[in-house]
């Protein structure tokens, strides 16, 4: 493996993953999701093998270098440009349904894998540019309409249906999988 790649085995089976498809023709965005942690370190990092440190409360903002720490099954070479998911630290480790206040701070995150400050075989410190956010409350305005017929047919294998709505947000899901209820994100924001 290059060493401007980084590749985590599975705890379970020590298989590399393949790299993440990042982009689909049937969805503007494709993103990763639980592969990194967002950091709002300036100077010192913490410790590799630490996991207790502050998350994230505020999402990045365009143009910004920043520190994030990456683990399994992120798998990515410097220079590449992917998206992730970006949600403030409580409902990062919470979930929305325990945390929804933080629904309209969470986005989608296009970033650009910058260089690699320290790493192990669990985990990585990292650099980002961010080239792009897209909150979830600004979906529904920036992205084209699709028509999603067809995304929940398969729905059902998952289990039974979990509704959860909090304002003017509607989330459908499944156990721990999260489940879009359109094709654009998890939650849907219900238009006036």
């Amino acid at each position: 493996m290059n060493e401007e790649t980084i590749a985590f085995k599975c705890g379970t089976c020590q298989q590399v993953p393949d790299k993440p498809l990042l982009e689909n023709k049937d969805f503007e965005i494709v993103a990763i999701e639980d592969a990194m942690d967002w950091a709002d370190f300036k100077h010192d990092i913490p410790d590799l093998n630490s996991e207790i440190w502050e998350r994230a409360l505020i999402p990045p903002t365009k143009g910004d270098l920043r520190k994030v720490q990456v683990y399994f099954p992120f798998h990515m070479s410097v220079g590449e440009t992917f998206w992730t998911l970006f949600r403030p630290a409580y409902s990062h480790f919470n979930g929305w349904e325990e945390q929804p206040d933080e629904i309209n701070f969470s986005a989608f995150i296009k970033c650009r894998f910058e260089d690699i400050i320290s790493k192990n075989e669990k985990r990585a410190w990292i650099h980002v540019r961010v080239e792009q956010v897209l909150f979830l409350k600004n979906v529904c305005n920036e992205m084209p309409t699709r028509d999603g017929t067809g995304y929940l047919d398969s729905f059902h294998m998952f289990g039974e249906a979990q509704l959860f709505q909090y304002k003017d947000w509607i989330l459908l899901y499944c156990g721990n999988l999260i489940i879009p209820e359109d094709e654009l994100n998890p939650f849907m924001h219900v238009r006036e």
